[in-house]
């Protein structure tokens, strides 16, 4: 019994093939889930915040947006956790 010669590789048109057919099968399944998770959904997610008096849970602010730190809302409503 001889040696089986291995199987070819695929050719460059299958590869480009294969990747045009998974980007599609991609788009179509993100096209499908998107409005499930209300990924279009234009309106901010809300997110509930407390300012900390610990340092250790905040970075330093200049890591975080730069020179000018702001926040959107007021720390009117919130409390300094401790």
């Amino acid at each position: 019994m001889g040696l089986r010669q291995p199987a070819p590789g695929p050719t460059d048109t299958m590869i480009i093939a294969a990747k045009t057919a998974l980007a599609g099968l991609v788009q179509r399944q993100w096209k499908e889930e998107a409005p499930i998770r209300a990924l279009g959904d234009p309106q901010p997610i809300p997110v509930a915040w407390q300012l900390t008096g610990k340092r250790a849970l905040m970075d330093h602010p200049q890591l975080i947006i730069g020179p000018h730190l702001a926040f959107s809302g007021t720390a009117a409503r919130c409390r300094i956790a401790s």
